[in-house]
């Protein structure tokens, strides 16, 4: 009995020698010391196999030993992970256990004696402190252990965390210095645990994140809330909670810049930028193009075409929703900046509205996007009567006896530019226009009066060739001679015929 006891301590003084990092406080030793004499007190009258040793070493892989594990996702030792409870079984029955182990580092030795034994398991669990003591945070197991008598059987037990950051979305994929950006995932902040660190362009090397660290603004289990911080640059997005850096990354495109210019264009002989014209102005209904330069904050030695490829395009806007903005080619990638060409359909009418570029959250300086041309063509008087030729007998004149009407038209534009007056008579095709002042814009005036003349005709012979009836005086301004958008305005003529009266007759 004297041996059996003998025996008995060695192993426990064994057993606590042997807790390297990972260590039993002396209670739980002194506990374990009295159940295993207990135990072995009882066995001896029943159980009369030999006893052997399970040494455990039990151990927090890095990234790198993870991955040749298999596990392909980043693990350190929880910062919360308080104590480790550690049994051994039978099948489904407990023989043996560590319980309350207290963890001091990532890497622990026990000692446990059992009866010789076939075809053991090994089941770890790792909890926090209290008041979340009942939470496993992380586990470990191990089978097949095979214990001989009086010999050691070492066996390595390889901890997983169970509650692994992920990132599943950000706010936006781009952004600049002092942008917000929100995280949203999850196992970002448990209940036992310190709030998260967010890395940016991070690595993790043996499961260690280093980049440009940002302390988040607000963080819950599911949302961070992060400004991007001085010295960032374009790369992944890490998220370090309880000492587990993130399983899964985010890409994220650190903007310097995001600015847009508008082509010069040339308005019936004015170019844009020139002449009282500002560059980005466009006919009603046509295109201009304009285009969109992204400058990215990049790593030493990174770069856009090989590093962090497929960087975000721009996005455009409009302020007047009847203008229709397209990507009209682009992004083009250079080695820090992409270049998008966008195009914009001009609504058909004076509406003005400047255009944006947007990529993730950064938006750029706004351009004008203002229509030009004709906004109204109005003619005065809008009606008046006018005869074919006094009666017969009286002397021709060198007009062949015609009756004018003159007609005067106004050509309105909000911006300082149109293109004057084409006249052209309608129904009724004995009606000449005899005078007309087209109008000239040499100072691209906002507004422009134009007048006509028109006349109607008899024949040398006194034959009436009008006849009584209405025809039109019509003005037409137009924005330009290849294109469609015009303003018209009509006179209403009321044509008499005296017919072939003879003098004296009243």
């Amino acid at each position: 009995m004297m041996q059996a006891i003998r025996k008995l301590a060695l192993g426990l003084l064994a057993a606590a020698v042997c807790g390297c990092q990972w260590g039993m406080t002396p209670a739980v030793v002194a506990g374990l010391a009295s159940a295993s004499a207990e135990k072995g007190a009882a066995a001896s009258a029943v159980d009369t196999r030999p006893r052997g040793f399970l040494k455990l070493a039990i151990r927090w892989p890095t990234l790198e030993e993870q991955r040749n594990l298999g596990h392909y996702r980043a693990q350190l030792v929880p910062d919360s992970a308080a104590k480790m409870d550690i049994r051994v079984y039978d099948g489904s029955t407990e023989v043996g256990n560590a319980l309350n182990v207290t963890r001091t580092g990532s890497l622990t030795n026990v000692t446990i004696e059992l009866r010789a034994k076939n075809n053991l398991s090994v089941d770890v669990k790792v909890y926090p402190a209290s008041p979340n003591q009942a939470t496993q945070i992380a586990a470990g197991s191990a089978s097949g252990v095979n214990i001989y008598s009086s010999a050691a059987t070492n066996v390595t037990v390889t901890l997983v965390a169970d509650y692994v950051p992920s990132i599943s979305n950000l706010s936006a994929s781009a952004g600049s210095v002092g942008q917000t950006v929100t995280l949203t995932g999850t196992n970002f902040r448990k209940a036992w645990a310190a709030a998260p660190k967010v890395w940016f362009n991070a690595t993790v090397t043996n499961g260690v994140p280093s980049g440009v660290e940002a302390t988040p603004t607000t963080s819950s289990d599911t949302s961070i809330a992060v400004v991007v911080p001085t010295g960032a640059t374009t790369g992944n997005i890490v998220v370090e909670a309880d000492n587990v850096p993130s399983a899964s990354t985010a890409n994220y495109y650190v903007l310097s810049s995001l600015a847009i210019t508008a082509a010069s264009v040339t308005i019936n002989g004015h170019t844009t930028g020139s002449d009282g014209l500002v560059a980005g102005m466009v006919y009603y209904g046509d295109t201009l193009d304009f285009t969109a330069v992204g400058t990215f904050a990049m790593k030493s030695g990174e770069d856009l075409t090989t590093t962090w490829i497929n960087p975000p395009a721009p996005t455009w806007a409009s302020a007047n929703a009847n203008n229709t903005i397209s990507t009209n080619s682009g992004p083009t990638i250079g080695s820090a900046t992409t270049t998008t060409v966008g195009r914009m359909q001009a609504a058909g009418t004076n509406q003005t509205g400047n255009i944006t570029a947007t990529i993730g959250s950064v938006t750029s300086n706004a351009i004008l996007a203002q229509p030009v041309g004709v906004d109204s063509v109005t003619v005065s008087p809008t009606s008046a009567t006018i005869n074919a030729r006094p009666p017969t007998g009286t002397a021709l004149d060198g007009n062949n006896g015609a009756i004018s009407q003159a007609v005067t038209a106004t050509v309105n534009s909000t911006l300082p530019f149109n293109d004057g007056v084409t006249w052209s008579t309608v129904g009724n095709s004995d009606l000449t226009i005899t005078s007309a002042d087209i109008g000239t814009d040499p100072a691209i005036p906002a507004s422009t009066t134009t007048s006509a003349t028109v006349t109607t005709k008899r024949t040398a012979s006194g034959a009436a060739a009008d006849s009584s009836g209405n025809a039109k005086l019509r003005a037409t301004s137009i924005t330009a001679t290849a294109k469609s958008v015009s303003k018209t305005a009509d006179t209403t003529l009321t044509i008499t015929d005296y017919g072939n009266l003879v003098l004296g007759i009243q």
